[in-house]
């Protein structure tokens, strides 16, 4: 499922200069968590399902800026359909056609409305490894302007594996190759990441996760480079197999050459997600 996420690489503050394009950017990454989860997605299942998600968030810097605003929260309420069927017993098609409401406590002026779609190839060349690559789309719609403000179509390249530790702990790591061409094209842009998780199951039902990125993004319009550190952690407790509730937390550290967009950043929030599986 795809990114909170939060944060890849910050944007300006609200729909008149596409100040979102931070959340915006993590939110097509990962819908479970907007973003906030770094770990690529598990072995794709052989089927279809529809997905449904809400969560709330708790942002301290909600525009991703050097010049700090008030702390806000986020809701966020997101529908997809997502499909992973098999072309080979190794390679797995991936598409993804969802949807986003995004709602501010106090910067109401900022509230978008989302649509999204993907298409990409998952192959595991062996058992623990994995490569996969997307293409990905989004058009933002801001909700006081009453018109599009952000689209964007990424292309994605990832490489990793996942090993198996004692005390059935899972490491994954991989490198993610990563080109964006926005509108506004100021906010196009190349990207090179490393990221880290480790799964830790701490019962039949309830499991931790902890996640680093370290992320470089060179924007090929604007004179701009960004150097970010995010570290995330996560608890989900599944209350059946296709229930989940969720809390999770990230802090992000970006380093700009412009130091407009040098800042750090803390989120924390709680979530709950259902899918409907089908063949």
């Amino acid at each position: 499922m795809a990114a909170l996420w939060l944060w890849g690489s910050p944007g300006v503050a609200s729909p008149l200069d596409p100040a979102l394009e931070a959340v915006i950017q993590e939110l097509r990454d990962d819908p479970d968590l907007a973003g906030l989860a770094l770990a690529p997605p598990p072995p794709p299942r052989p089927d279809w399902r529809v997905m449904a998600d809400a969560q709330y968030l708790g942002l301290t810097n909600p525009r991703f800026e050097n010049i700090r605003t008030d702390s806000d929260s986020l809701a966020l309420g997101s529908i997809a359909l997502m499909g992973s069927p098999s072309i080979t017993p190794d390679t797995q098609l991936l598409i993804t056609l969802g949807a986003t409401l995004a709602r501010f406590g106090r910067q109401t002026e900022s509230d978008f409305n989302r649509v999204n779609g993907s298409i990409g190839i998952n192959w595991r060349f062996d058992p623990t490894s994995f490569v996969r690559l997307d293409v990905q789309a989004q058009n933002v719609h801001s909700v006081a302007l009453g018109s599009k403000f952000f689209s964007d179509i990424a292309v994605q390249f990832r490489i990793g594996q996942t090993q198996n530790l004692p005390d059935n702990l899972t490491f994954t790591y991989f490198y993610q190759a990563r080109a964006n061409f926005a509108d506004p094209n100021s906010l196009n842009r190349v990207g090179h990441s490393l990221n880290l998780a480790l799964g830790i199951p701490l019962s039949d039902q309830l499991n931790a996760n902890l996640s680093y990125r370290f992320l470089i993004s060179n924007y090929t319009i604007a004179d701009r480079r960004d150097i970010e550190h995010q570290l995330s952690a996560d608890l989900r407790y599944q209350l059946t197999p296709n229930l989940t509730l969720r809390g999770f937390t990230t802090y992000v550290n970006n380093s700009s050459s412009d130091n407009q967009f040098t800042f750090d950043s803390f989120a924390y929030g709680l979530g709950f997600n259902a899918t409907i599986d089908f063949n």
